[in-house]
């Protein structure tokens, strides 16, 4: 039964070519209480600055301060900004 869920999830797992410099959006696993169940579970935009181990990277904010914990890729998201056309 293990490797069935496995190999069920490893045919599912898609992994996501994060680079350093790319901009990304990390899981906030804790969110602000007062906000209820629709707060936002995404909090960003940061910028990756090494990448430590196969999944495992070191983020910085736009401004260059560094994120004191290290981040598994799954629980970072590629950030891709919005266009706004305006008519």
């Amino acid at each position: 039964m293990k490797k069935q869920v496995a190999r069920y999830y490893d045919r599912k797992m898609r992994p996501q070519a994060i680079e350093v410099g790319a901009q990304v959006l990390k899981w906030d696993f804790r969110p602000d209480s007062r906000e209820g169940k629709l707060a936002p579970k995404w909090k960003g935009s940061y910028r990756v600055r090494e990448v430590v181990g196969t999944d495992t990277f070191k983020l910085e904010d736009l401004d260059g301060k560094t994120v004191k914990r290290t981040r598994n890729a799954q629980n970072l998201r590629l950030y891709q900004p919005c266009s706004v056309v305006s008519p």
